[in-house]
């Protein structure tokens, strides 16, 4: 199990954030009118900080991943089947056959670690090779 942040979440302004909470939280409660005993201004501030750091942890977006025991990761790509894929490219060959050779390439990274799974659409999502003839893994 891993427990990570959003890429989006940069480090730095994160604890920069926890730092000014965790300020601002105590000092909401130095001057409580009317007087409090020190012990329930403790304890609010501790509320207070705990509810504002919760909220902002959140908002880093954390994800937990959990690995499935006994199957392997399944990614699927997507693969653009439309007609422009036709048009010329890089080098004069078609945008077509660049999308296959990123196909195979990411199924031979990922070969033995994770089941690839390649879907065309154009019009509407299939997946490929399934009796069509403009499929992109035919050479």
């Amino acid at each position: 199990m891993s427990l990570h942040l959003s890429p989006h979440a940069s480090g730095f302004w994160l604890l920069l954030g926890t730092l000014a909470l965790l300020a601002l939280a105590l000092w909401a409660y130095r001057f409580a009118l009317p007087p409090l005993p020190q012990r329930v201004r403790a304890l609010l501030a501790g509320l207070r900080v705990v509810a504002l750091l919760g909220l902002l942890w959140l908002l880093a977006q954390p994800v937990l991943e959990r690995p499935r025991v006994g199957q392997r990761p399944r990614v699927v790509v997507l693969v653009d089947r439309s007609a422009s894929m036709a048009l010329p490219g890089e080098g004069g060959a078609p945008r077509s056959a660049f999308a296959r050779r990123a196909v195979e390439s990411l199924e031979r990274a990922l070969r033995g670690r994770a089941q690839v799974t390649v879907m065309g659409f154009a019009g509407r999502l299939a997946p490929e090779g399934a009796g069509q003839a403009d499929s992109l893994l035919q050479p």
